[in-house]
């Protein structure tokens, strides 16, 4: 009875708009409803049928609606994988559909009549799919089944137009709304099922087991079902609030299990108070056999096979930035083919501030290892590639080397020059006013920018021309540089300049001046191309170096002494 009665306020959800309160601001949010019964042999067979309660709030007289169904994408037919549509109706009406996109991942279905702004239809879809035989989110490899992006789901309009565009193997080709779903999964006995959102009951019907699950306020539903899966738990409290973690993995594999599940508590807390309440009332581990190491989806992450068995860091970096996409890509919003900036970067860069907090001595060799190390080696080995990281996926079409560095790795080191500028209490307000903003919603890269500039009193338009929309670093030298002694100090004359970037925003560089009486440090408000500094020091300097920390991308010079200072060959601090 319980059940039933959540089930009817989950429905009446749907049928009318309901405020939410995110943060101190309220909120309407019309959801989709998605009713999906699916089931799943041994075989990789699938076969299901999903009813969508769609509400038109795009414009009066609605003609058609599309759907993205990537399953039926090139990429994974030439693997193998197989999609039927069956049947498309509404109400018992059959409908007219088009399969469409340059990769056939795209459906148009014809309403009816035209819907006019505000009412709702139901649109019903009957398929059966084909796993391919592959290691990726969607797939089936040694008896464990990954289900990401396996269902049609409503596309949304860019420009006026419906989001057809293709999926990518590479990044995450996906922009949706947030909708609630009820799903039923059939698969064999013995078989284990992770899932997006809350398990309602397990039910045995002969030789299956039927999963039904609820996923609220969720941007996607994805699952994992194996029957080699050994299941732990763990009770946390997370912002005050009790959620249990969960991680399916393979019995074999149960220490680095363990292991994730602390990596995940510890960094579901840490980002809760950095940029606010994570909603969901659990969040699943499931290991997958895998080329990538983390894949996210809504309060569930695939984690490869291999780093669960192995012994290093890997496994906490990966569980750090999976975890950090459930703010930046799955709460907060935003269209990730398109823009993934504006998640990865951020998912990537707090794993780095996960490590500041919880292993400080250990951050910069991460930031290092993980970020700075393969973004520098990239432009020093493909000087000609255009790094600018606000690129869309497809650009850089099945290179995951040039996405990486350059969304990922540079996309991350301009977060960390926007928090040296404007300093650790405006950023991580920043990511709490995004998240106040935007969670629940969509945020755009003119969004973040007109927000970060509004919180930290300065334009930073210019900012972000110079490093997210441009390509390149820069690289800042000294000259005229003159030593005097006065008083017993020294005193330290000379012009910074920016001889490599044309990066034309106002930063802040820093000059240490050391020697083996100590060290001295000052920070230069830079304006190109030129600024003159002085320092007054209690000691003849023996070495002068330029953004030791590399707070500003590029390689800036290291200057000796005695004699004239003298410049060294360029390196990276």
């Amino acid at each position: 009875m319980a059940r039933r009665a959540l089930l009817i306020l989950i429905m009446l959800s749907a049928l009318y708009p309901i405020p939410i309160e995110i943060g101190k601001r309220p909120r309407v949010i019309v959801r989709d409803f998605y009713h999906i019964n699916v089931t799943l042999d041994k075989n990789g067979y699938i076969n299901a049928t999903l009813t969508l309660t769609y509400y038109n709030y795009i414009k009066d007289g609605l003609r058609e609606i599309y759907f993205h169904i990537y399953p039926n994408s090139l990429y994974f037919r030439e693997r193998g994988g197989e999609f039927k549509l069956l049947w498309v109706e509404s109400e018992g009406i059959k409908l007219n559909y088009e399969i469409k996109g340059r990769d056939g991942s795209a459906l148009e279905v014809k309403l009816p009549c035209p819907l006019p702004y505000g009412d709702r239809i139901n649109i019903s879809l009957g398929f059966i799919e084909k796993l391919p035989k592959m290691r990726d989110r969607y797939g089936m490899w040694k008896g464990i089944y990954a289900l990401g992006n396996w269902y049609p789901i409503r596309a949304k309009l860019i420009g006026g137009y419906w989001d057809t565009r293709p999926y990518a193997n590479i990044g995450e080709p996906f922009y949706s709304d947030v909708a609630i779903y009820e799903v039923n999964i059939k698969v064999p006995e013995g078989f284990l099922v992770g899932a997006t959102g809350r398990l309602i009951s397990v039910k045995r019907i002969g030789k299956w087991l039927m999963y039904s699950w609820l996923a609220e306020n969720v941007r996607d539903f994805v699952w994992v079902a194996s029957p080699y899966y050994l299941r732990l738990t763990k009770d946390v409290t997370v912002g005050g609030r009790k959620i249990t973690l969960y991680c399916y993995c393979l019995p074999e594999h149960k220490e680095g299990g363990l292991r994730a599940l602390r990596a995940a508590d510890r960094a579901l807390e840490l980002f809760s108070k950095l940029i606010g309440e994570y909603l969901y009332p659990s969040f699943t581990i499931c290991e997958v056999h895998a080329w990538f190491g983390g894949m996210e989806y809504p309060s569930l992450i695939m984690i490869a096979s291999s780093l669960l068995k192995s012994k290093g860091k890997g496994l906490e970096i990966a569980i750090a930035h999976e975890v950090a996409h459930q703010w930046w890509g799955m709460m907060i919003g935003n269209d990730q083919g398109g823009e993934p900036w504006m998640d990865e970067a951020f998912a990537q860069y707090l794993t780095v501030i996960y490590f500041e907090k919880y292993y400080s001595k250990e951050s910069k060799e991460v930031l290092d290892e993980l970020i700075r190390i393969p973004y520098y080696n990239f432009i020093k080995f493909r000087p000609k590639a255009d790094d600018r990281p606000y690129r869309s996926v497809w650009y850089f079409d099945s290179d995951v080397e040039y996405y990486i560095a350059t969304v990922y790795d540079k996309g991350a080191l301009v977060l960390r020059l926007l928090r040296a500028l404007v300093g650790d209490e405006k950023f991580f307000t920043i990511l709490r006013k995004v998240y106040e903003e935007y969670s629940l919603s969509i945020i755009k890269v003119r969004d973040f920018i007109n927000l970060a500039s509004e919180v930290s009193g300065t334009n930073l338009t210019g900012f972000f021309k110079d490093w997210l929309l441009s390509p390149g670093t820069a690289s800042f030298s000294i000259t005229n540089l003159s030593i005097s002694t006065f008083k017993h100090k020294y005193l330290m004359k000379g012009d910074l300049i920016e001889v490599k970037g044309n990066k034309t925003f106002p930063l802040p560089v820093t000059l240490t001046f050391s020697s083996p009486r100590g060290e001295v440090r000052i920070t230069v408000p830079f304006h190109y191309p030129l600024t003159p500094f002085k320092a007054e020091l209690p000691f003849k300097p023996i070495k002068i170096i330029v953004d030791d920390d590399d707070l500003i991308p590029g390689k800036d010079g290291i200057y000796t002494y005695p004699g004239p200072l003298t410049k060294l060959a360029s390196t990276v601090n």
